[in-house]
């Protein structure tokens, strides 16, 4: 990744479209508040304490692995430098791994939702429990619903979670995994990369809601919203 945010965006489908085992975890404001033990209301319904939860904790253990084809994206100069500045001093990998957290949306989003028509791939999916597969664009092997509330969620079932991960994926191969599960996407595809190393897993968040929910839950996929057209510098 060269930190550009057109480049590293085609660089990411490459990566998938060759089908060797990577993962991407995505960090920004919501992941260090709950990695900070802050209050947080996500704007997705769930809701971090003013302590520091079992998910920060595995989060705070994701962001430190070195593998050469895991990579990380972060909060940008342009949006949140103070979030960047905490993620990178964190971080042990090389910069050659790290990206923008924002890499699927503001201006990339209409790229980005050409790119992933487009791929001749199935997918296994793991994304909130409202989703309506039959809206995705892909053809869907597998379906892992998610409650709204992930954070409390892994604080009293992650060892559950986890086993029933081991369970369903742990002898695949070759597979595209999306993760659309707001902070707990990280810590599900640090396990599953942990347990299966052989498989593409990638946190695309909010970028896919039109094709999970049939619409979309943020302002950059609005022509008028200035996020729109906005081209991130990290």
């Amino acid at each position: 990744m060269k930190q550009d945010f057109k480049q590293d965006l085609h660089e990411l489908f490459e990566l998938i479209n060759s089908n060797k085992p990577f993962a991407l975890m995505r960090f920004a404001d919501g992941e260090i508040g709950v990695m900070q033990g802050r209050q947080v209301n996500g704007s997705d319904n769930w809701v971090s304490p003013a302590y520091v939860t079992k998910l920060g904790e595995d989060l705070l253990t994701a962001i430190t692995r070195t593998d050469s084809n895991v990579y990380y994206g972060f909060s940008c100069e342009c949006c949140d430098i103070e979030g960047k500045t905490y993620l990178l001093d964190k971080v042990k990998a090389e910069m050659s791994n790290i990206t923008f957290s924002n890499i699927f949306v503001n201006g990339n989003y209409v790229e980005f939702k050409k790119l992933l028509i487009d791929l001749d791939k199935t997918v296994h999916l793991i994304s909130n429990d409202r989703t309506n597969i039959n809206l995705f664009p892909l053809q869907v092997e597998t379906f892992l619903p998610i409650p709204d509330n992930c954070v409390e969620f892994w604080e009293n079932f992650h060892d559950e979670f986890k086993q029933s991960l081991k369970e369903y994926y742990e002898n695949e191969s070759g597979k595209l995994f999306l993760v659309a599960a707001g902070p707990m996407s990280e810590v599900i595809i640090d396990y599953l990369w942990s347990i299966n190393p052989n498989n593409q897993y990638i946190d695309v968040g909010s970028a896919i809601a039109e094709f999970i929910y049939g619409h979309p839950i943020r302002d950059f996929a609005y022509q008028q919203s200035p996020y729109h057209n906005k081209n991130c510098k990290f």
